[in-house]
């Protein structure tokens, strides 16, 4: 609507800036002969006005035209401004039913995988056999992420392979705290480098994993 209306006000000006209409009503009809000798040639004024006149009815196009470009670019950005946070609720909204669908697909075999995967961890964890208790964790951690990758769970592009398996943590709802404290062990163990995990620490991975292997197994 308002792009009509200014639109309408550019052609009102645009005919303003041109002078008065050529067509002249109620006028008498004049003989040529009588026309020309009656005529008078223009003064220096009357060019001098019709040329101020025509500067500025082209100044006022101009304005208007630019605030025609300016108004139209405002209403396409409050568009955008409206449609795009729907676009990313939508967007949202699929990602949380694609979830869904995944879960529902697999039956809660994925769980299923991820907690052989645990129960494995853990029992690597707990023998702790020939080397450091730093790789002893590392190890059980890579041993998740196997299990996680065989869940047949969708993996986004930008996951690494520790996210995807945090997420899988998250998503069948195991103990939060446990989780964490042995994602925690892990990365310490795996870039504090030597000696960045002791056996005490170590001890406190095997109390996490079993309580991850709880969760899944009551899941």
């Amino acid at each position: 609507m308002g792009a009509v209306l200014v639109g309408a006000a550019l052609v009102l000006v645009a005919l303003e800036a041109r002078g008065s209409s050529p067509v002249v009503y109620g006028a008498r009809l004049v003989p040529p002969a009588v026309a020309a000798r009656s005529a008078s040639p223009p003064t220096d004024d009357l060019l001098a006005s019709d040329g101020v006149a025509g500067v500025v009815g082209g100044s006022v196009v101009v304005v208007l035209v630019v605030l025609f470009v300016l108004l139209s670019v405002a209403s396409l950005g409050i568009v955008l401004f409206m449609v795009g946070p729907r676009r990313r609720r939508v967007r949202r909204g699929y990602d949380a039913v694609g979830e869904t669908a995944q879960e529902a697909a697999d039956g809660g075999g994925g769980a299923v995988v991820l907690l052989s995967g645990a129960r494995k961890a853990l029992g690597q964890l707990r023998e702790r056999v020939g080397g450091p208790a730093s790789d002893a964790v590392v190890a059980a951690w890579l041993d998740l992420e196997d299990a996680a990758e065989r869940c047949g769970a969708p993996r986004r592009r930008h996951e690494t392979s520790t996210e995807f398996t945090g997420a899988l943590l998250v998503r069948y709802e195991v103990d939060a705290e446990a989780a964490a404290t042995l994602r925690g062990l892990y990365q310490r163990a795996r870039f504090g480098g030597a000696g960045g995990v002791s056996a005490q620490d170590a001890e406190r991975a095997v109390d996490a994993l079993e309580r991850v292997v709880v969760s899944l197994d009551r899941g």
